[in-house]
């Protein structure tokens, strides 16, 4: 048996007796352990085990049921001491089964465990292919999701499902970047299907959802009305435009990298900076208020960005 904590978690991670940490600029930051947290896992199961006696092997656990971590967008990982195996990457532990447990599994099992890690999103379409109804609540971050349709596409394309809830609501499930998701959610509109506002899935890493609506909600009639705004002041030369924005913010962003030597997401990503061009910051305050933006980012990059988002400005 074996118990894989998946981490989409990107840049570069150090791991020292379970504790570990992520690069940050120059610095390491202490974050989440994986290790611990799969270690958790593998007490609650084994705890299952014993307890409902539905497994039953002439062997101490220990042997049979193996734990580990495997990071799977992650630049840069080093594990030293600690609780478990980490790879840093699928191709890796795949190779770790090979090795070590060929005389248990057939070929026929590990080929199947490799289509799971080494492609798993081809594994989650297989493994959808019925409909599935999942048994959790249905809240903002985690869709109890009646899965209808699963399309795949090209490594640039995203992927979109199709659902419901358990209450029959029907949603959109884009799994890709920000903007991707977002275009997706702009088809949908400029076909008249009236939806809400996208919202990221927070219990899986670059999923993103938008729920189909019978009427606008007041969250996406304000938006609508703020794009409305925008494109007035553009007009009237008071804010420069959407194109314009990207084009700077992307230039800013990949000098600053360049300077820093570290990658171009770490300044700020395409969602912070999505949310940026929504919020058109006029002064630090209201950059604070921007998602992504906290103290310390807004004292090392703050006057620049402003300066992005001021009309009067020359670069």
């Amino acid at each position: 048996m074996f118990i894989v904590e998946t981490k989409a978690w990107q840049g570069a991670y150090n791991g020292y007796k379970d504790q570990w940490r992520r690069r940050e600029g120059k610095d390491w930051v202490a974050c989440d352990s994986p290790t611990k947290q799969n270690l958790r896992h593998l007490i609650l199961i084994r705890k299952w085990i014993e307890g409902t006696g539905l497994i039953k092997v002439d062997k101490h656990p220990d042997e049979w049921i193996k734990a580990g971590v495997v990071f799977t967008k992650a630049s840069w990982v080093k594990a030293n001491q600690c609780c478990m195996d980490v790879f840093d990457g699928p191709a890796r532990l795949v190779e770790h089964i090979r090795k070590n447990n060929a005389a248990i599994l057939s070929a026929n099992d590990i080929d199947n465990i490799t289509r799971l890690f080494v492609y798993p999103r081809v594994a989650k379409a297989y493994l959808n292919r019925e409909v599935k109804v999942m048994d959790v609540e249905e809240k903002p971050g985690r869709v109890a999701e009646v899965e209808t349709s699963y399309q795949t596409g090209d490594n640039n394309q995203p992927r979109v499902r199709e659902g419901k809830t358990r209450n029959g609501r029907k949603f959109i499930k884009i799994t890709g970047e920000y903007q991707q998701a977002e275009e997706v959610r702009q088809k949908y509109l400029d076909n008249g299907i009236k939806v809400g506002l996208l919202s990221k899935d927070k219990s899986n890493e670059g999923e993103y959802y938008f729920f189909i609506e019978e009427d606008l909600p007041v969250q996406e009639k304000l938006a609508k009305e703020q794009v409305a705004v925008a494109k007035e002041e553009v007009k009237a030369g008071k804010r420069k435009d959407r194109e314009q924005l990207i084009k700077e913010l992307k230039e800013f962003r990949l000098m600053k990298a360049r300077e820093e030597n570290i990658a171009a997401y770490m300044i700020f990503n395409n969602e912070e900076m999505e949310a940026l061009i929504s919020a058109y910051p006029a002064n630090e305050g209201e950059l604070l208020k921007v998602k992504g933006f906290g103290k310390k980012k807004v004292e090392k990059y703050g006057e620049g960005v402003l300066r992005i988002f001021d009309i009067n400005s020359k670069k």
